[in-house]
């Protein structure tokens, strides 16, 4: 026995000194961090901070490590420096998980991003908050604070990605009820009932399921209801043949959508009268409307813009069917041109006629209006850059009927080319008379004994270096312009816009427009099973062949209800899908968007012996 006190009392004397140390270090670490404490409750948070700094210096292992890393991150916090504050927050959940500290460290990071701005990820650390069996007095605090931020700071977007990666049950049912309710709010149905029956699926026999089902049995049975589409044209004025012809497009598809499909549609049309006041009217009272889910309209560029405008202000999907004018979609990302835009055309147009066919040289005849001359710079944009060479630029102002002037510059041009490729050879009377009276070609080298200017009006010789003449003309100007070319005796292949998409007319001319190639955004054969059923089922409906304007308004809805799905889709949902198509097949054509959201699918067709083709 007294062996065993002496032992025992050595071991004392032994580790006494030690033991007396660290009493003398944890007092001197509690007195700085008590100090600390009263300046940071007094709000003189940077001496705080610079006691709690002290203390980490001075004793770098010491035994209030994790209180200090926490008072330090909240006296940075409280100095308005939230990216340290942050990364000592962070240090302190990752670093000391086990600590009683981390639930604190967590709203810590939670106030840091929501000062920040970022209040998905402000969310996203107190609901891991709420998830741990911590502090339940900050635990409800956490819960009030999430619910007020994902009310009013959290969009419909970014509370579908946290519900999607959001892996415990409590926090997922939070997200989730919110979520479904903002859906319900808004009408969107079956959004709600989709994320419902997500939770449902992951957590079976959860704590939540009771309630999420009243949930789910509220969506669906406020989702018997419509999807509503708002339509924009001008059915009345000078337009409104064109105006009836698309939403008789339309309404065609609607009516073949709802035979077919268990949801409803409905379209909410408002007369346009080609007027632009009366259409912002429109489509402000339209975009008003919580259950219309996008707009179709209108025809007229100006008046698109107009309405344009107004659905990218209230982000409203517009899909403007038939208006080819440059520019329209860059109002905003809403907008969509399911017609390819002028720009578009005339670039394809040059690149097949250069690359596809050799073409090199070239010559143009130009509305001098918006349309002509973007249609003009775009073609020979393209020209130039697949390597050809524009030898003339001619416009005309008031009407196509007689072009002299322009035609004889093109002859010129056409001329002085032949002279510079040895194809034409002027020579003095005496020695034509005497040489070459008999035979003018010799080795293909035309020899004649005329000026340029005299050889310009004579119209009996051929220019033959001009390999394409292009003529974006309107249809009304096609009967007057296409003999012209033929009289004056102007080589090469005819190339137009999407205008010269007319059989009557270019059958009319068929003597001298054969062999035409042009753009257009549409086209129509019947030997294509599809258009053939389309085209005879419309007969039946309306008692008329379905032209453009029928199969862009038929296109434009059919496609939009593909994207749309039903009556839940938001419109923003809408917007996402429909700047996500390519391919989609229509009746005139494929539609694939662009970035800019304008249709890049170009027709190439070519007019021979009676009939268009599709050639690209």
């Amino acid at each position: 026995m007294k062996n065993t006190f002496g032992l025992l009392l050595m071991s004392c004397l032994l580790i006494s000194p030690l033991t007396k140390a660290n009493a003398q270090q944890n007092s001197a670490v509690d007195s700085l961090f008590k100090r600390g404490i009263s300046e940071y409750r007094a709000d003189n948070f940077k001496e705080a901070l610079k006691m709690f700094q002290l203390l980490d210096r001075i004793y770098p292992a010491h035994n209030r490590r994790t209180s200090t890393l926490l008072m330090e991150a909240k006296s940075f916090y409280k100095l308005g420096k939230y990216r340290k504050a942050l990364s000592m927050f962070s240090e302190l959940e990752y670093s000391y998980p086990k600590s009683e500290y981390v639930d604190d460290a967590l709203y810590g990071q939670a106030n840091v991003y929501f000062k920040t701005g970022e209040y998905s990820k402000s969310v996203g650390k107190l609901l891991s908050l709420i998830d741990l069996k911590g502090d339940e007095k900050l635990r409800r605090k956490a819960a009030k604070l999430s619910l007020e931020i994902l009310h009013n700071y959290v969009s419909d977007s970014d509370l579908e990605e946290l519900a999607v990666n959001t892996k415990t049950e409590r926090s997922n049912a939070v997200l989730t009820i919110q979520l479904s309710k903002r859906y319900i709010n808004s009408r969107q149905y079956q959004a709600a009932k989709k994320i419902l029956q997500r939770y449902l699926d992951t957590y079976k026999g959860g704590s939540y399921v009771v309630q999420i089902e009243e949930l789910y049995k509220e969506a669906d049975k406020m989702g018997k209801g419509v999807l509503k589409i708002g339509v924009i044209l001008p059915l009345s004025g000078q337009l409104s043949s064109e105006g009836q012809s698309v939403l008789n497009g339309i309404k065609y598809g609607i009516d073949k959508h709802n035979k077919t499909n268990g949801a409803t549609v409905e379209l909410v049309v408002r007369d346009s009268k080609s007027d632009i006041i009366a259409s912002i009217k429109d489509a402000q009272e339209l975009c008003g409307n919580i259950e219309v889910s996008a707009i179709i309209g209108e025809l007229e560029s100006n008046v698109s813009a107009a309405v344009a405008a107004v659905c990218q202000e209230e982000s409203v999907p517009l899909l403007i069917p038939a208006s080819a004018k440059d520019g329209l979609a860059s109002i905003g990302n809403y907008i969509f041109q399911l017609s390819s835009d002028i720009a578009t055309k005339g670039k394809a147009l040059a690149n097949y006629a250069v690359s596809g066919l050799g073409l090199k040289r070239f010559v143009t005849i130009t509305p001098a209006d918006d349309y002509g001359r973007s249609m003009q710079k775009s073609f020979i944009s393209g020209a130039i850059e697949s390597g050809a060479k524009i030898l003339s630029e001619q416009w005309y102002y008031n009407g196509a009927e007689n072009l002299k002037s322009q035609f004889n510059d093109i002859r010129k041009s056409g001329l002085q080319e032949m002279v510079k490729d040895s194809l034409l050879l002027i020579v003095p009377d005496e020695k034509f008379k005497y040489l070459y009276e008999e035979n003018p070609v010799i080795d293909g080298v035309i020899h004649v004994n005329k000026d340029i200017p005299a050889l310009v009006d004579s119209t009996n010789l051929k220019i033959t270096t001009i390999d394409g003449v292009f003529l974006p003309v309107y249809t009304d100007d096609l009967q007057y312009i296409i003999p012209q070319v033929s009289f004056y005796n102007i080589g090469g292949k005819l190339f137009g816009g999407s205008f010269w998409y007319d059989e009557e007319i270019l059958n009319k001319n068929r003597n001298y427009c054969n062999g035409v190639i042009f753009a257009s955004d549409y086209f129509s054969e019947a030997s294509n099973y599809k258009f053939y059923k389309f085209r005879d089922s419309f007969r039946l409906k309306y008692h008329k062949t379905p032209g453009r304007l029928e199969i862009l308004g038929y296109d434009s809805i059919t496609m939009l209800l593909g994207v749309a799905g039903d009556f839940a889709e938001r419109r923003s949902a809408i917007r996402d899908k429909l700047a996500k198509i390519k391919g989609f097949e229509g009746i005139g054509g494929y539609i694939s968007f662009s970035k800019n959201r304008v249709n890049t699918f170009v027709h190439i067709l070519q007019y021979r012996d009676g009939k268009i083709y599709r050639i690209k």
